[in-house]
């Protein structure tokens, strides 16, 4: 589970270090105008980390106005070698871009700048580190454990991308203002290590407390050796202490100690710690790579498995009554009469105040005008609604919670990012629940966020009907609400492209490529969710457009499809059956890629079946460009949706009149001709 806590620690603030056009950034260009420091597009303002060879800056992205966190790595320390990293820096650096994760530090640029720096500019994230929180005490066992779960999904996610983190320590685990833990500095560690002055002193790649045996005798880095290093963490963070330290014998016995001792106990520090849970550890500490868990995944799935064995063995108490002396109780009872009816007084004195003030619309839920429709020009926001919004939420401690469909997505996981870049923006608490599409998961994560007090909610709906209860309960409680999708539940916005012009250029696309390339004969399968009224609304306009325009035509009709690796099992069934269509629709680009999948493993031939999506992501455009299976795809924008979400969400909250529909434009089918028009000439 993805679902975030509040850490019930208090975190240390950083401390912004005033910026010095110094040596240590020796790359910076000093700006006449902006008396500043320059790297590529960012302006840098505060110093808030360094280490080895990079620093960390506060900076602000020039077009865009993105608050980012820029680490600087120092080229001049490389001296002849200078060249070969910066080739070797690009190569890295892209791979690591393309990690999409929600729990993996998001990298925005990279770059060089004039041979000598290199930059690459992340997320910011304002929460501290995992390192920050263990200087106060070891953390809660479920805390602790939670932040070590999401830390193993996101290097699990990477390992599978054949990215290896090298790196694994607390002060690489990164949180958001929701408590949130996020994997940064992937390949920091493979940047540095050919570093002159690191390779002089014979010095190892990683930092020693984390160096698996096998790292430490010399081999190389490899997916077993970074759940080793996990397996530290997790030590570190539920005891409060990594299992070896340098103590007298310095780092060569450090190193010794990671070689040929066994870790100590975990519950020996840590005695409420399950006995499945010091199984894990000690598996992930094992000396033999071979022995120990294969993969990040499979030890989050582990620890996850024990705290669960441990949450059941405990019986379920009744509350203990109170047994007070009769002497005692009518005073007991007559002051905490009295405290109740000052805090009731106080409430009733606030609120009075906040309405005087004009915020009486706080309290009254949210003003949606059933039936009205809207566009991104005619939904905005002004400071005055940011305010009340912050106020609302801020009187009960709450947030938003984004209750997603599937965060392995990547359409869906771009969103929740950009989402929570302008909730933090506008200093908004924002915490998000991974329904993995599943709607069991599904409902226990939204259950999850409104137990732990969220103040406004952002469904993407897996099964409506199955999540009413508790689309009720949020009705119930005036709480703001806003879907991804349209809805039939008339409570909360609804996020909806025009979905009917959408399916009828589709189906008209479908229609004019069987007419042309089939003589108008051909046979036609849509794949789509059928829960969503969305993607029926859809279906009726493209059965509509291939009827009007290629009456031969056969409608296969549509298959009941979520995702990639369901439209994966479905179109490789249809095939080992006989039924091959000529055309494929899918609901969205990710659909696609599962039905593209099935027909390469069946060895269909590219030019015997073309596919159509809706989104138009990257890796659409790249098959329509490559003439692999997809034939065109409906490009909507993703990030004005995103944007009318939030922007719903939060004039909700601050009490304003907002419509029930948002509407999304599409901008219009791309096909391999647009795509030649549109490439630079070479």
């Amino acid at each position: 589970s993805s679902a975030p806590l509040h850490s019930p620690l208090p975190r240390r603030t950083q401390t912004d270090v005033a910026l010095q056009p110094s040596s240590e950034v020796n790359a910076a260009v000093i700006s006449p105008t902006l008396n500043s420091l320059i790297v590529g597009n960012y302006e840098l303002h505060e110093r808030i980390g360094r280490g080895g060879m990079a620093v960390v800056y506060r900076a602000v992205q020039r077009s865009g106005s993105r608050v980012v966190a820029l680490k600087l790595l120092d080229l001049e320390l490389l001296e002849e070698e200078r060249e070969e990293f910066s080739q070797r820096f690009a190569r890295e650096a892209a791979l690591i871009a393309q990690l999409e994760h929600l729990h993996i530090v998001p990298v925005y640029a990279y770059g060089v700048e004039d041979e000598r720096c290199a930059y690459l500019a992340q997320r910011l994230m304002t929460g501290g580190t995992a390192a920050d929180l263990l200087r106060a005490r070891p953390l809660p066992l479920a805390y602790g454990s939670q932040i070590f779960v999401q830390s193993a999904r996101g290097l699990g996610y990477a390992h599978a991308q054949g990215v290896i983190h090298r790196d694994i320590k607390p002060s690489n685990v990164l949180l958001d203002d929701a408590g949130n833990a996020c994997l940064s500095d992937f390949g920091l560690a493979t940047f540095t290590e050919r570093a002159p002055r690191l390779t002089r002193t014979n010095a190892l790649v990683g930092t020693p407390t984390y160096l698996a045996p096998e790292c430490v005798q010399g081999q190389t880095a490899s997916v077993r050796s970074d759940v080793y290093a996990m397996g530290v963490l997790l030590f570190h963070l539920l005891s409060g202490a990594p299992p070896f330290s340098q103590g007298d014998s310095g780092v060569i016995g450090l190193l010794q100690k990671h070689v040929q001792e066994p870790p100590p106990p975990l519950r020996e520090r840590v005695p409420e710690a399950p006995a499945a849970l010091e199984e894990a550890v000690q598996r992930a500490l094992h000396k033999d790579p071979g022995q120990r868990f294969a993969d990040a995944n499979e030890l989050a799935d582990a620890v996850e498995a024990a705290l669960e064995r441990m949450a059941r063995s405990f019986p379920v108490s009744q509350p203990r009554r109170l047994n007070l002396p009769d002497v005692v109780r009518p005073s007991f009872l007559a002051r905490l009469h009295l405290r109740r009816r000052v805090l009731a007084g106080i409430g009733a004195l606030l609120l009075a105040l906040l309405i005087a003030l004009g915020y009486g619309e706080l309290f009254a839920g949210p003003r949606i005008a059933l039936g009205a429709a809207g566009t991104i020009d005619q939904v905005s926001l002004n400071s005055a609604e940011l305010t009340r919004a912050r106020v609302r939420l801020g009187l009960s401690r709450g947030f938003i919670a984004y209750i997603m469909c599937n965060g392995g997505e990547l359409s869906q996981l771009m969103r929740m990012r950009e989402i929570s870049d302008m909730a933090a923006q506008d200093g908004l608490p924002l915490r998000y629940y991974d329904g993995e599409s599943s709607v069991e998961i599904q409902y226990q994560e939204f259950e999850r966020a409104l137990d732990e007090g969220a103040g406004a909610v952002i469904l993407c709906p897996l099964d409506t009907p199955a999540l009413r209860p508790l689309i009720d309960r949020v009705a119930s409680a005036n709480m703001p609400l806003a879907y991804v999708t349209a809805s039939p539940v008339r409570y909360g916005t609804k996020l909806e492209p025009q979905n009917y012009e959408i399916g009828y250029a589709l189906g008209q696309t479908a229609a004019e490529y069987l007419n042309r390339e089939r003589g108008g004969a051909g046979s036609v399968l849509a794949l789509a969710p059928a829960a969503f009224t969305s993607a029926v609304r859809r279906i009726e306009a493209m059965r509509t457009a291939v009827a009007r325009i290629a009456p031969r035509a056969i409608w296969l009709g549509s298959q009941d499809v979520f995702d990639s690796e369901q439209a994966r099992s479905v179109v490789a069934e249809l095939l080992a059956g006989g039924m091959q269509p000529d055309v494929i629709i899918a609901n969205s680009d990710a659909i696609a890629y599962g039905a593209i999948d099935a027909l390469q493993a069946a060895a269909v031939p590219p030019d015997a079946v073309i596919v159509l999506g809706v989104n138009g992501e990257p890796r659409a455009l790249d098959e329509i460009r490559n003439g692999h299976y997809m034939y065109a795809t409906i490009g909507v924008s993703r990030e004005e949706g995103s944007v009318l979400i939030y922007r719903s969400i939060v004039r909700q909250l601050a009490g304003s009149a907002v419509p029930e529909v948002m509407l999304v434009r599409p901008s219009g089918l791309i096909t391999r001709e647009q795509l030649d028009r549109a490439a630079p000439a070479t």
